[in-house]
């Protein structure tokens, strides 16, 4: 019976081939410190072949101005084209209670 070891009571014990299955702290460290050491090299390799994207400033995409409409006419008759009070939500339409309007003037109450 000298010879029979109880695995349970010494965890740290391996078979007499060596094919425990706790590993000692340094072949831990060393498994940690390799799988950090392939991390960065992926990652470093990654970076390196990555594709760039296109640079959205390598064009000149500007547009000239387009002349400036002083006609006041003009510019009523493009505005009345898309506008029309139908669009208007019905709450818009009629004052807030704090607001008194008295012809041109707005007095704050």
């Amino acid at each position: 019976m000298a010879d029979t070891v109880d695995y349970n009571a010494h965890p740290h014990v391996t078979h007499g081939d060596g094919s425990g299955w706790m590993m000692d702290s340094l072949t831990v460290t060393r498994v940690v410190a390799a799988a950090a050491v392939a991390f960065v090299v992926a990652q470093i390799l990654r970076w390196l072949f990555k594709a760039s994207a296109p640079n959205p400033f390598a064009e000149d995409a500007r547009v000239p101005r387009k002349l400036y409409v002083t006609d006041q006419k003009k510019r009523d008759a493009v505005i009345k084209q898309n506008f029309s009070i139908d669009k208007v939500c019905s709450s818009l339409l009629r004052a807030p209670d704090y607001v008194h309007i008295e012809r041109t003037d707005v007095r704050y109450v």
